[in-house]
């Protein structure tokens, strides 16, 4: 029988088959190579020598390949003479190499020799980055932590071409640059020492090395970033520009360059960066220790620069008055920087009221400087402006739009919600609710920003959500520290579900700041809770036992605030005021108030004797008919709103000029009984006041609206859920529902009302009226 040629030899061994099948399995290896090296750190080295060791082993698979298909070794496997395709038998393979022969090839000998060669390459590779502790020359790791600790950059030396005199740049710019970037939005900067010593390692020379290789001496200084450069100079001056690389995935995070003068280069990369800064912070803002609108950083100093993202560390922890000196500090540097200038805006509201000079200076500078701003930010720097500073109530369009085109943005919801608290809710265009609701956005877009639950927390409270406001809390202290704001764990433990907590906070009561007391005043839920157990509690134990006649009023109490406010140790300004309230809800004056509220001269000073006091000396001045006095305060207010707006601050001067509009509709009302010119006047006014001047406006202006527009009075009443006058609206409410046919709205007013008026006085109308309707409705 004729020998088989060589084709039906390679037929019979399916070399062709065996080919397809290890190149298939090589490239399934090399990508787990390429993966692991990546993920693990592993030296460069590792997948050239994954393709050696696989070129090898494509020799013996094709020679095992052969062998196996020979008649001969298929006899002497049959005969017991070798072993068989898939055995390994090592005792043999032993006998072999000791008798000085080369094992017989068989498949699983093959496989078993691919994955012990392998298993020493990769163990030999981790082992190396253990026992030297580096990544040489492998790239930095997937995640080095950022969003834990500062992420560093290594500034590797420039490429610098032009002349000799530039050539001193090459590695001077490791130095100054190193210098600037470190600690700027979060990031650090490698020391330049450590750099150079990895640079001359693996580089040395004066050659510029290949991007790989200048990214590897980058990782091997334990840096998450790379920031490689060149310098240019040319007879027009020189051109500095700065790549900086992300390490863990050898991609180009950002780039920037500046030019100008050649005498001018520590300038140009002063410039440069800013630059480099403003476009890391753009680009991964979250992995630092600030998010801040990078977009809107428009300054080109590095001071500035640096004060300014110093004020935004301390910002974030609600340290304003560390942050407002940062900010100072920015705006010193560079007086066109339109951010600084709105951050000290913000950080000085806090510190000081609205009203202040200081915030009024930083408030027309921003709007001097809107238009340095991208759009995003220019409309809703100025929207807070037109908002929040000047009351403007068409502001609200604004903020809105912006909520619902940048949804992620939480610095609109914030912004948002500071609108309802400082202007909607006294004008009527917004509710607590709403407040909340965008309180809560905000936080739950960014928890680490630790301003925006300052409001959030006090909003909970007032809200009677004692188990949210406490876990607010622990977030807000846990950002913060446990003594800023002391007010807002007062409040929570007063007012929350822990009976030890507000045991114990009662107990400390007296030994609180005043001004600690004065912020809880502004915050704690007076006039909400239908339970008025715990707050009594507390407003006894802030006031000596007593309860403020406001409070009392405001429960139907009228008797006993009478009582208290005979004492001749109140204030007669206090006692007018209170007097005022109740002739405006048309109730009867204790007799005892009767003779000592005669007199209405009794603001403390009559050139700016203080909003509330003006306006009830002349809301009540309005009721009697003493128009001497009610026209005193009348043109007082108008002369103070021409005064404030002529010095610029156009809130203040607003308030004023929406003060005398309100007692001009008052008079209108009582006096001149001429129900358009009332209407006119009050719906002016009630846009722009403030606590009781603002719910005094908003129930006459419903009463004056009832006949001709009762749905829009309707509305009014609806948004008079807080303070003193909030039981009494409710009555109003019902009565004005029941007209209308709502008998379920018409229930629900006056069960309200009822709850608040539980300890009512037995002879107050309002509370007669509302069990009366109550009973006549069915509950």
């Amino acid at each position: 029988m004729p020998a088989p040629s060589l084709w039906d030899r390679l037929r019979g061994a399916r070399i062709v088959q065996v080919l397809l099948v290890y190149l298939g399995a090589s490239w399934a290896v090399l990508q787990i190579a390429d993966v692991l090296t990546e993920a693990l750190s592993l030296p460069g080295w590792v997948l050239p020598v994954a393709v050696l060791l696989l070129l090898v082993g494509l020799v013996i698979i094709l020679a095992t390949a052969w062998v196996q298909s020979l008649p001969a070794t298929t006899a002497k496997e049959e005969a017991g003479e070798i072993p068989t395709d898939w055995q390994v038998a090592p005792s043999e393979a032993l006998a072999s190499l000791k008798a000085g022969k080369l094992p017989h090839l068989t498949w699983g000998r093959a496989i078993l020799g691919g994955v012990v060669a392998l298993s020493l390459l990769f163990g030999g590779a981790g082992a190396y980055v253990l026992v030297t502790g580096s990544r040489v020359p492998g790239l930095g790791p997937a995640d080095l932590g950022a969003d834990v600790a500062a992420a560093g950059i290594a500034v590797l030396p420039f490429a610098v071409t032009g002349g000799e005199d530039l050539d001193l740049w090459r590695e001077g710019m490791v130095d100054v640059l190193s210098t600037n970037l470190d600690g700027m939005g979060g990031y650090r900067t490698i020391d330049a020492r450590t750099v150079m010593a990895r640079w001359h390692e693996q580089v040395g020379g004066d050659d510029a090395p290949d991007l790989r290789t200048a990214l590897e001496v980058a990782g091997a200084t334990g840096a998450r970033f790379g920031l490689l450069g060149n310098l240019v100079g040319n007879p027009g001056g020189v051109r500095v520009a700065a790549d900086v690389y992300d390490l863990s995935t050898g991609n180009k995070v950002t780039q920037s360059y500046v030019e100008g003068p050649a005498d001018s280069v520590l300038a140009l990369v002063n410039r440069l960066t800013v630059g480099i800064t403003r476009e890391l912070l753009a680009a991964g803002g979250q992995q630092v220790m600030q998010a801040p609108r990078a977009a809107s950083i428009t300054t080109e100093s590095l001071e500035a620069l640096r004060h300014y993202l110093d004020g935004e560390v301390v910002y974030r922890k609600a340290d304003f008055a560390g942050a407002a000196a940062a900010y100072e500090r920015a705006t010193e540097a560079d007086s066109t920087f339109a951010l600084a200038w709105y951050r000290l805006y913000s950080a000085y509201g806090w510190l000081e009221d609205l009203n202040s000079d200081v915030v009024g200076r930083a408030g027309r500078r921003v709007e001097e400087l809107a238009d340095r701003l991208p759009m995003r930010e220019r409309a809703l720097v100025l929207a807070v402006q037109r908002g929040v500073n000047e009351g403007d109530l068409s502001a609200i369009s604004d903020f809105r739009q912006a909520a619902s085109k940048y949804p992620d943005d939480p610095e609109v919801w914030y912004e948002l919600g500071e609108f309802y608290l400082h202007v909607g809710i006294p004008a009527g265009i917004g509710t607590s609710a709403d407040a909340l609701d965008a309180l809560q956005r905000a936080v739950e877009l960014d928890p680490s920003f630790g301003p925006y639950y300052i409001h959030l927390i006090e909003r909970l409270v007032a809200a009677g959500k004692g188990a949210e406001a406490l876990d607010a809390l622990a977030s807000y202290q846990a950002l913060v520290g446990s003594e800023a704001q002391p007010h807002l764990g007062l409040a929570v433990a007063l007012f929350g579900q822990d009976p030890a907590a507000r045991a114990d906070a009662l107990a400390a009561l007296d030994t609180v700041s005043d001004i600690v007391t004065d912020n809880l005043r502004s915050v704690a839920p007076w006039y909400e809770l239908p339970d008025a157990v715990a707050t009594e509690e507390v407003l006894k134990a802030m006031n000596g036992g007593r309860l403020p006649p406001t409070y009392l009023v405001s429960r139907g109490r009228i008797h006993e605030a009478g009582e208290g406010l005979a004492d001749r140790s109140v204030e007669p300004w206090r006692r007018v005021s209170q007097v005022a309230q109740l002739e405006l809800l048309g109730i009867a004056v204790p007799p005892e108030l009767v003779d000592a509220t005669r007199d209405l001269d009794v603001c403390p000073d009559r050139e700016d004797a203080g909003e509330n006091c003006m306006f009830l000396v002349g809301a009540l001045a309005a009721v009697r008919g003493d128009r001497a006095t009610w026209k005193m305060w009348v043109d007082r207010n108008h002369s103070l709103g021409a005064t404030y707006e002529r010095d610029g601050q156009g809130a203040h001067g607003k308030e004023h000029e929406a003060l005398a509009r309100a007692l001009e509709g008052l008079w209108a009302w009582y006096q001149d009984k001429d129900p358009r010119a009332a209407r006119e006047h009050l719906s002016a006014g009630v846009t722009r006041l403030p606590g009781a001047m603002g719910y005094a406006t908003r129930i006459h202006l419903a009463e004056v609206l009832a006949d001709e527009n009762p749905r829009e009075a309707e509305a009014q009443l609806e948004r008079m859920g807080s303070g003193v006058f909030t039981a009494y609206a409710m009555v109003r409410l019902g009565r004005l529902r029941e007209g209308l046919g709502d008998v379920d709205g018409a229930k629900e007013a006056y069960q309200q009302a009822t709850e608040l008026f539980r300890n009512a006085d037995d002879d107050l109308s309002y509370a007669v009226e509302a069990r009366e309707a109550l009973g006549r409705l069915g509950t």
